[in-house]
């Protein structure tokens, strides 16, 4: 084409981004950058970033281009820290079950919203990682935000990146909260708890254990220094070994939630709340229990998150401000009943 059309093919692939599969943009992109279209792919990509909603996948393709340091001359004019905030936002959106949905277009949301959230974690969390090492505090404090206010990512993905945020920002760390200080305690239903349990279990009584057993294979191989097996084997052992710990403290504070201290006249632990956005015009309906009972998509959430957090020790007819972001907003507790 370039040899057919020397004075037309730029335009052509422009517009490939949008019009084409994603098996071309990478193709585009760098025909064009080869060719010193720099303008043309910086307006293309711009285009992208203002269009994330519309053109999702296109956006994840752009979105791990940049945290991968792929087409550097175009997108290091951006700031990564948008690139993050806009993925989060995409992920809450894709997280929303919408009323009436379609089989097909819901396992293609459920599909898309997997891409996202591989990209959030790409290269086990190390390109979140460079990002926030090489951010201000103030920089930080968005991504803390807008982990905090995303609906779709996994507790285990919430739980690493805010460690990654807390262990290079320290003074992000928030302070505990009373339920917090109250003998660490953590609240939750019995469901929840036997979810956990059996976690520990299939941890305890599998995942080690077949650990154990590629650790003997290994060893059969000889020669430790240069065994990839031995080493790997050794590292998961380690990763299994802390998350037993982890899950064995986690147990040791749990509390079940007692419905007799559960009231419907003011919010907290085990209720279910009926809200209204002030500057949405819209109501939502959440039940308020513990982390390992919380469902985004159920509109389950845990009292420790902020959101749920804000509107703790309220009544019906109060309001509670959500300022985690710049774009801040109020919401107007409708109702309040138990939940359990």
């Amino acid at each position: 084409m370039k040899e057919l059309y020397p004075d037309e093919w730029t335009k052509v692939f422009s517009k490939i981004f949008f019009r084409a599969g994603s098996d071309l943009w990478n193709f585009a992109a760098k025909e064009l950058l080869d060719a010193r279209k720099h303008k043309q792919v910086s307006t293309a990509f711009a285009n992208i970033l203002s269009k994330s909603e519309e053109h999702p996948e296109l956006y994840l393709w752009l979105c791990r281009a940049a945290f991968m340091g792929k087409f550097p001359t175009v997108l290091g004019e951006h700031n990564k820290i948008d690139f993050v905030e806009r993925l989060l936002a995409l992920i809450s959106d894709l997280a929303k079950n919408d009323a009436g949905e379609s089989k097909p277009r819901a396992a293609a949301r459920k599909k898309l919203l997997a891409k996202a959230r591989d990209t959030f974690s790409i290269s086990d969390f190390n390109c979140v990682q460079q990002i926030i090492e090489d951010s201000s505090e103030d920089q930080a404090r968005r991504i803390y935000t807008a982990v905090r206010l995303c609906h779709g990512l996994t507790d285990t993905a919430t739980d690493k990146t805010i460690n990654i945020i807390i262990a290079e920002h320290p003074n992000l760390a928030p302070p505990p909260s009373a339920e917090d200080l109250e003998e660490e305690v953590l609240y939750t239903t019995i469901e929840g708890l036997r979810r956990k349990e059996a976690e520990f279990d299939r941890v305890m009584n599998d995942e080690i254990p077949e650990n154990q057993e590629a650790l003997k294979i290994a060893i059969s191989f000889g020669d430790l220094s240069e065994n990839a097996e031995y080493t790997a084997a050794r590292e998961q052992q380690g990763i299994l070994m802390k998350k037993a710990e982890s899950i064995k403290k986690e147990l040791e504070q749990a509390k079940l939630i007692d419905p007799e201290t559960v009231s419907g006249d003011v919010v907290s632990t085990g209720t279910a709340i009926e809200v209204r956005s002030l500057s949405k015009k819209k109501t939502e309906r959440y039940v308020i229990l513990g982390p390992w009972d919380s469902d985004i998509e159920k509109g389950v959430v845990s009292y420790l998150a902020p959101f749920a957090a804000a509107f703790l020790g309220k009544k019906a007819g109060d309001k509670a401000m959500m300022d985690f972001t710049e774009d801040k907003d109020e919401y107007e507790i409708i109702s309040i009943k138990k939940a359990i």
